[in-house]
């Protein structure tokens, strides 16, 4: 469900494109969703596990219509890219499992650093 695009140093906490039920959350719903969603050291299965158990906790139809049509739009594009890389060559496909290893592991390199490791290196490493 959730594929790594950008990093959430890419993107700003910026409410107005948020999904509607992100909008709609309380902080502490907000904080506990940023904290899995942006979590490099868990597993989609678990993230999905997780956030759907935060989403069980709304009581907003509307927020809930919007959750289950944002869970499904990502389903959706989780599925089309994983049919795009199934189509890759098997020389480029091995490349592309080395990349997407190297990027997780930056992700995950980046989502442990202290923070004043994070203030030093600044917009070093993005």
């Amino acid at each position: 469900m959730f594929a790594c695009f950008p990093t959430a140093a890419d993107l700003e906490d910026d409410v107005e494109i948020a999904p509607l039920f992100i909008q709609k959350m309380t902080d502490e719903e907000r904080k506990a969703f940023d904290g899995i969603y942006w979590n490099p050291n868990l597993e989609d299965a678990d993230k999905t596990t997780k956030i759907n158990k935060i989403a069980e906790a709304f009581k907003d139809a509307a927020q809930i219509a919007d959750f289950k049509k944002w869970k499904t739009e990502q389903e959706a594009a989780k599925k089309a890219y994983e049919d795009r890389v199934a189509k890759l060559s098997a020389p480029v496909k091995a490349q592309y499992d080395k990349l997407i290893s190297l990027r997780r592991e930056a992700e995950k390199i980046r989502y442990n650093l202290s923070p004043e490791a994070r203030e030093e290196l600044g917009d070093l490493i993005r």
